[in-house]
């Protein structure tokens, strides 16, 4: 039973076992297991090889002699032409241009969008939950003494009752 997994790995291997020329012979017996079970990946594999015999076949076109000289001077053309508004000089000078001068503000954008970004997320809270960490231990500490000075407090009003141990009403 082929199963999701094994369809995955196989395809991942199928350009590799294409590349190395594998007969069904060289292929390693989980692949051909695999294969005899799953017509979808035979499918695959035979499509990819019906392509790479194509793509065996296919002769480039024969390149002009004159194409690198038409292409040099069409470049030059385009390169000296004068854009005709805002948006077109800002095409050409990121098509022709070396474009360094946009890496640094590329860089200060990248910066202040993360800064701004994580400022706006709350990740730069870090320093004021340490601040809230040392008051509330000394809120802490007072609420403790607080809490004893009451229960001191109860037991002197107990010490103060007669014997029964309910305080004196006035």
């Amino acid at each position: 039973m082929a199963t999701n997994h094994d369809c995955r790995k196989l395809e991942n291997k199928l350009p590799e076992l294409l590349l190395n020329g594998s007969a069904e012979a060289d292929l390693s017996p989980a692949v051909r297991a695999h294969l005899a079970a799953c017509s979808a990946c035979v499918t695959k594999l035979n499509d990819l090889r019906a392509t790479m015999s194509l793509l065996d076949e296919w002769q480039a076109p024969e390149v002009s002699p004159y194409f690198d000289s038409k292409l040099a001077a069409r470049l030059r053309s385009e390169k000296e032409a004068v854009p005709a508004g805002f948006f077109e000089r800002l095409q050409a000078r990121l098509m022709f241009g070396t474009n360094l001068h946009l890496k640094s503000a590329a860089a200060v954008a990248a910066l202040a969008i993360i800064l701004g970004g994580g400022s706006y997320a709350g990740f730069t809270q870090f320093h004021q939950q340490q601040d809230a960490q040392a008051v509330s231990a000394t809120i802490n500490d007072l609420q403790i003494l607080d809490r004893n000075d009451q229960v001191i407090n109860q037991l002197d009003v107990l010490d103060d009752a007669p014997d029964g141990g309910e305080p004196a009403q006035n």
